[in-house]
């Protein structure tokens, strides 16, 4: 390895980051993130032609302001990404692959708890409308995953991970079964069941001389006007179909995170305690729940 090592030898040694990541028990989402965050500070280093020599903590500080203003980050994505660089540059040092952490001195910013809840109801409302007029597969798939996202209250990952087998329906309703660090299963409300139901039956379809058992419940699509369906769903797939559906919604913007506040939110109105609530979104804490009731009781 150079003394002086450049955004490509850097990218280099990102598997040997996932494989540092993987030891210390982080989850594979994790691991992805971290992996995704990294590679971004790297393109920015490459872009403004930096090698390890330049780094020190007024990089990150640099770093942090382009995305803030670029990007247009919250300052909680913004906390992580600095968090997965320093981590980076932590397994560097760890592995002799550096010799010290430029990074090791930098400031962490402040996690932020403020509840961010900007959506309107009625415009959710006006969407879900819309896509349960419109036929098609885009429609039906699209539909299935804002009810999962903004009335079940699933994470990205948790949606994205979704096998048909993980999905049971019978006359009494429908029951999900969630994996990842928070596993559980959860009862779904008779729209989500129901959307669901469509969108398998669309599968079926396709697939009818195959078992949807361990086939992931949500595809991605390519082409022209998406005629060609994808295995999988990426997170990055996801974001985007959000920011489609934003636009037709005319909202500023949907996110996983967003529409699991949505969620919370409507739980909470149909009078489900805290405590299911809890366990239905999988949290281990109380803290963005109260957040919202004492919203809705003002």
């Amino acid at each position: 390895m150079p003394d002086t090592l450049t955004s490509e030898n850097f990218t280099a040694l990102i598997p040997a980051f996932k494989a540092y990541l993987g030891k210390r028990g982080r989850s594979a989402a994790t691991i992805a993130s971290y992996s995704s965050d990294v590679r971004l500070f790297l393109q920015f280093m490459h872009a403004e032609q930096l090698t390890s020599e330049d780094l020190s903590a007024a990089t990150l500080h640099a770093y942090r302001d382009f995305l803030r203003h670029d990007h247009e980050l919250q300052e909680n994505s913004l906390r992580r990404k600095i968090i997965a660089i320093r981590q980076f540059f932590t397994c560097l040092t760890a592995s002799a692959a550096l010799a010290a952490n430029p990074f090791e001195q930098s400031i962490i910013p402040e996690r932020d708890d403020t509840l961010h809840y900007d959506l309107e109801g009625d415009k959710l409302t006006r969407l879900l409308a819309t896509l349960s007029r419109r036929k098609g597969a885009h429609s039906l798939r699209n539909l299935a995953i804002i009810r999962l996202l903004a009335f079940e209250g699933l994470k990205a990952s948790e949606l994205t991970a979704l096998q048909w087998r993980d999905f049971v329906a019978s006359r009494r309703g429908g029951i999900l079964r969630i994996s990842g660090s928070r596993q559980r299963i959860i009862d779904l409300q008779p729209a989500s069941t129901n959307s669901l139901r469509q969108w398998r039956h669309w599968a079926q379809q396709r697939h009818s001389s195959l078992s949807l058992g361990d086939r992931l419940i949500f595809a991605g699509f390519k082409g022209p006007e998406g005629a060609l369906p994808l295995a999988t769903l990426t997170r990055h797939g996801l974001k985007f179909i959000l920011a489609q559906l934003a636009l037709q919604a005319k909202v500023s913007s949907l996110s996983p995170a967003l529409l699991r506040h949505h969620a919370t939110r409507h739980m909470l109105q149909q009078g489900r305690s805290i405590e299911d609530s809890m366990a239905h979104l999988g949290l281990k804490r109380t803290g963005s729940i109260r957040q919202h009731l004492v919203q809705l009781q003002q």
